[in-house]
């Protein structure tokens, strides 16, 4: 029986497919990251998306939202979408993984639609996914490592996957979405993102280098050093400052004021003499007085009297 050349052209189709499936259900089994059909992701209500997180790198960036009835097999899948705007954006996960070992990621199921229609192989709507093999959550970083640029129609597409070896031991696993169009509104849909180890023999990963911790010790005790033994000099200088020498020495000046105020008052003495030559001469004009006699002696003498008081005054 002879087959037409049709036939054996879709049962290679269909033998790939088949094929594709069986590795990503086989992936499933061995798959490291959480929540690989976003099953969790904005379930709870309260705004936390769950392992993966938003990113946007356009301003105004997309929704980033659930989609619960597309998917494959079934729903829900990641839904990133934005109405007549250009858009560049999609979520992350951190994942812990073994420093050294090869990773393989990839997404199974990442569909577009344009004005509410699919469409297949359309440059305008560009899917990525890429993976940080430091544990890196930003998506512009040049440690992240993107596939190349998927405008395909997003079925089990082997584009869609990437592969790096773990450099620390959390690797970033992201997924992108990019549209051109500013029309209608632009959709993509994510489902069936897994991370696996992809079997390469390990390599050797320098471990982190601990020198941010080393030298914060050895700076600290510098300054300490210093202010201890400004401390320990003070000390010493403050019991020589009160010195016995320098209070003895005012008690002489204090002893030798006494005696500048007793010089004058012996000055003021001399007067005591110019008493004498007048006791004197009033002795002499008594006597006299008393020599004349008479009522003209008595008259002479209220006359010396009344002189003698006027010139004491």
């Amino acid at each position: 029986m002879r087959l037409s050349v049709r036939t054996i052209l879709i049962a290679i189709a269909c033998l790939c497919l088949s094929l594709s499936v069986r590795t990503i259900v086989s992936a499933q089994s061995a798959t490291i990251n959480a929540d690989p059909d976003f099953d969790n992701f904005y379930t709870t209500g309260d705004g936390n998306p769950g392992v993966w997180k938003p990113y946007k790198i356009s301003n105004p960036g997309p929704a980033i939202w659930k989609a619960s009835t597309e998917g494959w097999p079934k729903g829900p899948s990641l839904w990133i979408y934005g109405d007549a705007i250009q858009f560049d954006g999609g979520v992350y996960q951190v994942v812990a993984v073994t420093p050294g070992h090869g990773y393989h990621f990839q997404v199974a199921w990442a569909v577009v639609r344009h004005g509410g229609v699919a469409v297949h192989d359309d440059s305008q709507l560009i899917r990525q996914v890429g993976i940080d093999p430091y544990g890196g959550t930003n998506p512009l970083s040049p440690n992240v490592q993107w596939s190349g640029e998927y405008t395909g129609s997003g079925k089990f597409a082997p584009e869609l996957a990437i592969d790096q070896y773990a450099q620390t031991d959390h690797i970033t696993i992201f997924l992108r979405a990019q549209n051109h169009y500013t029309d209608s509104r632009a959709e993509v849909f994510f489902d069936h993102a897994v991370l696996t180890e992809n079997g390469a023999p390990p390599i050797a990963v320098a471990p982190p280098t601990a020198v941010p911790t080393v030298r914060p010790p050895t700076a600290t005790p510098k300054p300490a050093a210093p202010t201890r033994t400004r401390v320990a000099l003070v000390v010493p200088t403050s019991t020589h400052a009160p010195e016995p020498t320098d209070t003895a020495t005012p008690p002489p000046t204090d002893t030798r004021a006494p005696t500048a105020t007793r010089t004058p008052r012996a000055t003021t003495t001399p007067d005591a003499p110019d008493a004498p030559p007048l006791v004197s001469r009033l002795t002499a004009s008594i006597a006299l007085v008393a020599c004349l006699g008479g009522g003209g002696g008595f008259v002479l003498l209220g006359t010396l009297i009344f002189l003698f008081v006027n010139r004491s005054r």
